[in-house]
């Protein structure tokens, strides 16, 4: 057995190192694709994402499905009323879960990395950091309705979801719903909803009574074109329930 080629073995020891795996996984891309220099691409790009902080308990959410509706308000009139509705199911990693919102890219980026941060919102600059800009107006985990409690540190504000109910459901695959109500300038004329983790299936609209709206994919995966659906007020972006979205994707709306 240790004398047989690598490419030939039916077979991967369990003990060999992260970077040995790593040179192993390279090389076979290389073979497969016959370009070193794709090779590199995919493995450092893509793998090393995917492989982050050497995480080998990876995850991935299904049946990714979020809405943004922009409203007018009469209390705040430079500004949109915002409402989001996020649903997927993925394994649940803790008994809690927390949603996160930022006013820079900085300070939101930290989050990124958190198993523990199932949504994030980047609040705009001009907007202060109270519950009355952002909160969460509902959030569940098969149908269980969580309670939550909101704190401000270090210039983000972070809700921690919770209920003794979820202790009996971790390591299983639930079905999270997460709303959210918030303000977005008028003055900005985009709005960017990114895509983080590992997905399959992806759905994600747009609502409002804008007009001239355009929807700009950035997606990395097979489904580098995804459907494109306009209705007179609601502007929608889907793949097929069983298409694989990479991280680093994400739409860009543009009015």
């Amino acid at each position: 057995i240790d004398s047989s080629p690598l490419l030939r073995r039916e077979f991967v020891p369990k003990d060999l190192s992260d970077n040995k795996l790593g040179n192993i996984i390279e090389t076979a891309i290389e073979q497969r694709l016959q370009s070193k220099e794709i090779a590199n691409l995919v493995h450092e790009d893509i793998l090393k994402r995917l492989f982050a902080e050497k995480d080998k308990d990876i995850h991935y959410r299904r049946n990714f499905k979020h809405s943004i509706q922009f409203k007018n308000s009469e209390k705040f009139p430079d500004y949109f009323l915002t409402t989001t509705n996020l649903s997927f199911s993925k394994i649940l990693q803790n008994d809690y879960f927390s949603v996160a919102c930022a006013k820079t890219e900085e300070d939101l980026e930290k989050y990124f990395m958190r198993n523990d941060v199932e949504y994030r919102w980047l609040l705009d600059n001009s907007i202060d950091l109270e519950e009355m800009f952002f909160n969460v107006s509902s959030v569940k985990v098969n149908d269980v309705e969580l309670y939550n409690e909101m704190k401000v540190s270090d210039g983000c504000i972070e809700i921690k979801c919770y209920h003794p109910d979820l202790k009996s459901l971790v390591g299983k695959e639930v079905d999270f719903s997460i709303s959210t109500k918030t303000y977005y300038p008028k003055s900005t004329h985009q709005l960017s909803v990114y895509i983080i983790e590992m997905t399959q299936g992806v759905d994600i609209s747009f609502e409002s009574d804008l007009e001239n709206v355009e929807a700009v994919p950035i997606f990395s995966g097979k489904s580098k074109f995804p459907k494109i659906s306009k209705l007179k007020n609601k502007i929608s972006i889907s793949t097929n329930k069983d298409e694989w979205v990479f991280p680093t994707s994400g739409v860009v709306f543009v009015y």
